[in-house]
């Protein structure tokens, strides 16, 4: 009975190994026989989904400005790739074995290989299912905390360096809250702002940096509208500033903040614009030509001076680097650089034009047209004077104006000590009264509130401890030009250290003032009337 039992467990293992067997053969025969009809349908929906890949792309790149896709579509994306890769892979095989005699393919390869054709093929099919996205692909960009911009390099220029390493050490102290960086105009205030937005500490620092612009012809509606820009706020709904402040206030609240502010003319309210106080590290610092501005807005102030004359003569051989060595051009170079006052705006602006003249002759106009700016224009420098005349204007007080343009009376960049110019003043009637009491002393101290003023404005540069004044050239040469259309304050100062002893009696009569400081002159006229 064992024998039987085990004689029929071999007979039906034997049946269904062979059952098996012949399965297994007719789904290889099967699979071989489709393989071309399986390499043609993964032809077709290969087809289908580098279609909808390229459609996804171009959408991704018609909104990448704003938008960004989501992480299932980054996920699915991915896999289309890998899964299209594959396929380019068993599509150029099956080219390969196509160059093949059809009997040295064996039948087993054939079947093995037109499986993997299948199995791409529903791969795909799958993710042109998944690759609906019914709920969309494309989210709104994050914040990003920096929007970096282009800014001009400082490095081996410590003026503008040290004013940058100063606003940096601050920013790390949590107890400030505002910092002013005050200097006049084209000294490179807003140069160094741009090298503080781009530094690479400053993203650490903070959650998000916003960069705007504040000058004279810019509203506080104009201000919120590019705060609530970078902010990515939707508020062209809202009509009221108030309402604008309190959506920019809310976005901003709980957030570690860097507000930068470039060119501040008046003191500006921050709350009214929507900046709340954080007390949590977030700062404002802002630019500005106006001391006064400071002392509504700032913690601390970092004055920005003038560059050194060999840093001044360095960036302006850089921008004119491709004329500089030619034949006797550099002598004149000199004096075209002294004459940009060691301010960066004034030497790119000047720099620019001068590094298309590649003759001796071209330069040497180009100075005696500079020397006469500006009664005559000079392309790049409209802005220069019209803030400069802005800044004379906003003086309203009559006194106070001829009080700075007594100050072109001496050579430009020169040390015009305190006491000395107050004296001046004083003599010339500009300050005090005639009947008052402790005349001179009142007069001083008249004398030492306008001085301060003018250097608070920009237009004379306080030395040490303002033992002195100075008047860089530009100042110097807008105050001369003013003053020439002014009858009562014509001034004589136009001959150089080289110009000759004998003045024309002409220059006597028209002018009410004549400086000879530095002047080699030994002769008088015999009368000046």
């Amino acid at each position: 009975m064992a024998d039987n039992m085990l004689a029929s467990f071999i007979s039906e293992t034997i049946t269904q190994v062979g059952a098996d067997v012949t399965n297994y053969a007719r789904t290889k025969v099967n699979l071989s026989q489709s393989m071309e009809k399986n390499y043609e349908k993964l032809k077709n929906e290969a087809v289908k989904l580098q279609a909808l890949r390229y459609d996804y792309e171009k959408e991704v790149q018609k909104h990448q400005m704003k938008k960004t896709t989501t992480s299932s579509y980054d996920v699915w994306l991915r896999s289309v790739n890998k899964t299209l890769e594959n396929a380019k892979i068993l599509e150029d095989r099956y080219q390969d074995d196509q160059k093949l005699s059809y009997r040295y393919i064996h039948l087993k390869r054939r079947s093995n290989y037109s499986g993997k054709l299948e199995r791409i093929c529903e791969e795909i099919q799958k993710l042109v299912e998944e690759g609906k996205f019914l709920g969309g692909f494309l989210v709104d960009k994050p914040i990003e905390p920096v929007l970096k911009v282009n800014a001009p390099q400082i490095k081996g220029f410590p003026s503008l360096q040290r004013p940058l390493e100063q606003v940096l050490e601050l920013l790390r102290n949590d107890k400030l809250k505002g910092i002013g960086i005050w200097g006049t105009l084209g000294v490179g205030k807003t140069t160094i702002m741009k090298n503080l937005n781009n530094h690479e500490e400053i993203a650490k620092m903070f959650d998000i940096v916003i960069w705007a612009n504040v000058c004279s012809e810019r509203s506080e509606e104009k201000l919120q509208e590019d705060i609530s820009w970078r902010l990515k706020l939707k508020s062209e709904d809202v009509v009221h500033p108030e309402d604008v402040a309190r959506t920019i206030s809310e976005e901003l609240k709980g957030k570690k903040y860097l507000l930068l502010l470039d060119e501040v003319m008046d003191s500006i309210e921050l709350e009214d614009i929507g900046i709340p106080d954080n007390n949590n590290g977030s700062k404002v610092v802002f630019t500005t030509e106006f001391r006064h501005v400071c002392s509504s807005l700032a913690d601390r102030l970092i004055e920005v001076r003038p560059l050194s004359p060999d840093e001044a003569w360095m960036m302006f051989q850089q921008m004119v680097s491709d004329v500089i060595d030619l034949p006797d051009i550099e002598p004149i170079a000199r004096l075209v650089a002294k004459e940009c006052a060691r301010l960066p705006l004034l030497i790119k602006t000047i720099a620019g034009a001068f590094k298309s003249k590649d003759s001796v002759s071209e330069w040497r106009k180009g100075l005696k047209d500079l020397q006469k700016w500006p009664e005559i224009e000079i392309p790049g420098l409209t802005e220069l004077h019209s803030f400069l005349k802005f800044c004379y204007d906003q003086l309203k007080d009559d006194q106070k104006r001829k009080c700075f343009l007594y100050g072109a009376l001496y050579p430009a960049e020169s040390k015009i000590y305190t006491d000395y110019l107050l004296e001046c003043w004083a003599a010339e009637g500009l300050v005090g009264g005639t009947n008052e009491r402790r005349r001179f002393q009142d007069a001083r101290d008249e004398g030492y509130d306008t001085l301060k003023h003018l250097t608070n404005v920009s237009l004379l540069e306080k030395g040490e401890r303002m033992i002195y004044v100075s008047m860089n050239n530009s100042i110097r040469q807008v105050a001369l030009y003013i003053s020439s259309q002014d009858p009562d304050c014509k001034f004589f100062t136009g001959m150089s250290e080289d110009s000759s002893d004998f003045l024309e009696e002409n220059d006597w009569q028209q002018s009410k003032r004549i400086a000879m400081i530095d002047k080699k002159l030994r002769d008088l006229p015999d009368s000046p009337d």
